[in-house]
């Protein structure tokens, strides 16, 4: 019975633009409020943030995985029954692909050259490679909520032109 449900690509569509809303919004609070406020409060150059981050932005990540997983089965499906434009196809692959190289690639990396190994040694500065990676996530970043704005405005089209038939 539920699965009678969600076979209907309008099921589907309805999904897609929820996650995607959520996902941007979530993505904006979190780039826009959270992230400048922990640097001008100072965190980031405390004893543990690096740490503390790796957890925090791990669970993070592997929760955009789930929205990417989901966005891009959302789009294979009216892809499947309806014929969505490949932009959208494409776009949605490439938002599966960036929380990947957060996950795997960015953030290790990023926790590694902020780890402290001496306790007794005085908080310093970023490193440059580190910052070199934010400015990498800030791209990636920039690029997927393009990216899932794209894949949205698609939705909502392709949602107009089925409430007028």
């Amino acid at each position: 019975m539920l699965w009678q449900a969600w076979k209907s690509w309008r099921n589907w569509l309805l999904v897609l633009i929820t996650c995607l809303v959520l996902w941007i919004s979530c993505s904006l609070v979190l780039d826009l409020v959270v992230m400048p406020s922990m640097a001008a409060g100072g965190m980031m150059q405390q004893f543990g943030f690096s740490s503390t981050a790796y957890v925090v932005f791990g669970l993070l990540n592997r929760w955009e995985l789930l929205c990417a997983a989901l966005v891009l089965t959302g789009v294979l499906v009216i892809q499947q029954a309806r014929g969505v434009n490949r932009r959208s196809l494409l776009l949605a692959v490439w938002l599966l692909l960036i929380p990947v190289i957060y996950t795997y690639m960015l953030s290790p990396s990023m926790a590694a050259w902020g780890m402290t190994l001496d306790l007794f040694s005085p908080v310093v500065a970023v490193p440059t490679p580190m910052l070199e990676m934010q400015y990498g996530y800030l791209i990636l970043e920039l690029s997927k909520i393009m990216a899932a704005v794209v894949v949205l405005g698609d939705c909502l089209r392709l949602r107009r032109t089925v409430t007028v038939d």
